[in-house]
């Protein structure tokens, strides 16, 4: 099932962005470069980061069916609520979703 969620994730992600950039209003929200790093959790009710003053918001992703969502930014995932891992050539997004799934 997992693997299988992994290739639909894959799937999506080659269609989507990571994060849209918005004009609205982004206060009390944190910098993407202090919320987005390898080892640390992401909040659970994370709802968005910053770059330069400009609101990112995260499209929330369902992992499977026990209803966790999960995001991406820039070159990192994690589910809400849980690890922030890194992707890259030699570790693909699939690999990181079906990890943190």
């Amino acid at each position: 099932m997992r693997l299988a969620s992994a290739a639909a994730v894959g799937l999506m992600l080659s269609s989507v962005a990571c994060g849209a950039e918005s004009t609205s209003d982004p206060s009390g929200l944190r910098e993407c470069s202090d919320v987005w790093n390898e080892g640390a959790q992401l909040p659970t009710t994370y709802s968005g980061c910053t770059v330069d003053g400009q609101l990112v918001t995260p499209e929330l992703l369902e992992c499977n069916s026990d209803g966790e969502r999960w995001t991406t930014y820039d070159r990192f995932a994690a589910v809400l609520g849980g690890e922030i891992f890194a992707f890259s050539e030699t570790r693909d997004v699939d690999t990181v979703v079906s990890v943190t799934c």
